[in-house]
């Protein structure tokens, strides 16, 4: 365009120069004065025409930001960044940093691929990972701690889209590790939400719980039952089934009062968890007169559970007091206890032992280390709900599995206690085997996904008249939200 103008003022120029010229030279001549002019005229027109028919076509240069401007920001692998697959096989297609607030959009082509995000965390750090896919992609995510160890995972939480509230345990370079069932787009957020998380990851946990307003601390309209015990009441709370709540022990002294309305042949299960460092609680369940009904301190860990079935119609108080100071969880829900088929008659008596197995084996495993059988071994050590490798899981979360646990010490069987710490439910059967090789059934049922997660599940029963040694469980995960973690299996029996 700039050169045609150009062309067009010289032509205008040259055309008037030799105007002035044909003028001086020709002098009264009218007719060359009528010829330049003619000319002139018709050069003026034709570098009009001109122009105005450049100035009508469109030029490339648009064309050329536009195409820009459109252009996708392409994702690659970062060779300076740690690189952890946890060996499922995929192949690990974007490896780059992302920034809190920042939301990051990039695309699968194959449902063969994974991509790892990572951020720089801190101990303590409640952050908000959330997915969503833009082509109902179908995606999972789970998060890899500083030294490529998996702290947990989720799946299709807000429809198939994962979302991961959790609390970061040490300071670190962590991995978000994305993958698809599904090709297309998505995009990732990382954010600290307004609140701050309680927990650690789970279905069922005691994510995002509320705590007790202060000027709900006492409610002076229920009964308050302190059993004599010296402590401090500082809170009287009538409370719904099935809603989680919290609260802070300021004192070693206190004790909070839950009360919440019971009928009779409820099934309830009664649980206090830490959220604030290691808070050690106690829960005692009081009727409705007030007396001591049952009592848990150490189920789990330092968190008590109390399964019990509820006598009378009434409201139950569940007094819960603490050895250190600290915020808490604290549910009661409804949930059926296992049902114990009879057994052959028998009795033993003498001295109660109550032991941990000293090995395992099993169907499958996850890997021959993390989620490995012998993870179910020893005391428990997995205290909080989410997929840690401390605990058994099977190499397929939808199977039909079993795990075999051994004891030391032959015994008289009187209840066996199992430590669920992932997607609880799916435990069809447990037998319990002699040591003449007969097996004894003391529970079958049909495999149901829990609310509530970790679990700890007692199974009581009696009339096993010879020792046993071993315990086996079996587990249908066909239609369950997820692998079944088992941390450990207690045998209880005497000698």
């Amino acid at each position: 365009m700039k050169n045609v103008l150009a062309n067009r003022s010289t032509l205008l120029k040259l055309v008037f120069i030799a105007l002035v010229v044909a003028a001086f030279a020709c002098g009264p001549l009218s007719g060359a004065a009528e010829q330049v002019e003619e000319a002139v005229d018709e050069a003026v027109e034709e570098v009009e025409e001109t122009v105005e028919a450049v100035e009508e076509s469109p030029t490339e240069e648009p064309v050329i930001e536009e195409e820009i401007a459109e252009e996708e920001p392409s994702h690659g692998i970062d060779e300076d960044l740690p690189v952890y697959d946890l060996d499922d096989g995929y192949d690990t297609t974007i490896v780059e940093r992302i920034y809190l607030d920042t939301p990051v959009t990039a695309t699968f082509e194959s449902v063969f691929d994974a991509h790892n995000w990572l951020f720089e965390g801190t101990a303590g750090q409640v952050l908000r990972i959330a997915v969503e896919g833009n082509n109902l992609i179908d995606a999972r995510s789970r998060l890899i701690d500083p030294l490529g160890y998996l702290l947990i995972e989720e799946d299709n939480t807000d429809g198939t889209d994962p979302i991961i509230t959790y609390t970061l345990p040490e300071d670190g370079l962590y991995t978000i590790r994305v993958d698809t069932f599904l090709s297309g787009d998505y995009t990732i957020t990382v954010t600290e939400p307004t609140g701050g998380a309680v927990h650690e990851g789970g279905e069922g946990g005691m994510e995002d719980v509320e705590p007790i307003e202060m000027a709900e601390e006492v409610d002076p309209s229920l009964p308050l039952f302190d059993l004599d015990d010296g402590y401090d009441t500082t809170l009287v709370q009538l409370i719904d089934m099935n809603v989680p709540y919290s609260s802070t022990f300021e004192s070693v002294f206190d004790a909070h009062n839950w009360v919440f309305e019971g009928s009779a042949d409820q099934e309830v299960q009664i649980v206090a968890a830490g959220l604030d460092g290691e808070v050690d609680t106690r829960i005692r369940l009081l009727d409705p007169d007030g007396d001591l009904l049952a009592e848990e301190d150490d189920t789990m860990g330092v968190d008590p559970w109390i399964s019990i079935t509820l006598p009378v119609d009434g409201l139950y108080t569940a007094r819960v007091d603490t050895w250190s100071t600290g915020t808490y969880g604290f549910v009661v829900f409804e949930g059926e206890l296992p049902t114990v088929e009879s057994a052959p008659p028998g009795s033993g008596s003498g001295k109660t032992i109550e032991q941990w197995a000293d090995t395992a084996v099993a169907s499958s495993q996850y890997t021959d280390s993390d989620w490995a059988a012998y993870q179910a071994t020893g005391p428990a050590d997995t205290f909080d709900c989410g997929d840690y490798y401390t605990a058994w899981a099977t190499s397929s979360a939808t199977g039909m599995d079993w795990l075999e646990l051994h004891y030391e010490t032959p015994v008289y069987p009187t209840a066996v206690v199992i430590y669920e710490t992932y997607n609880p439910g799916a435990i069809t059967e447990v037998i319990v085997i002699g040591v003449s090789g007969e097996e004894y059934i003391v529970y079958s049922g049909e495999p149901q996904i829990d609310s509530f997660c970790p679990v700890t599940w007692t199974i009581e029963f009696s009339g096993i008249d010879e020792k046993v040694d071993s315990v086996v469980l079996y587990l249908d995960q066909r239609a369950h939200s997820g692998w079944d973690e088992i941390d450990a299996v207690k045998l209880i029996g005497t000698d």
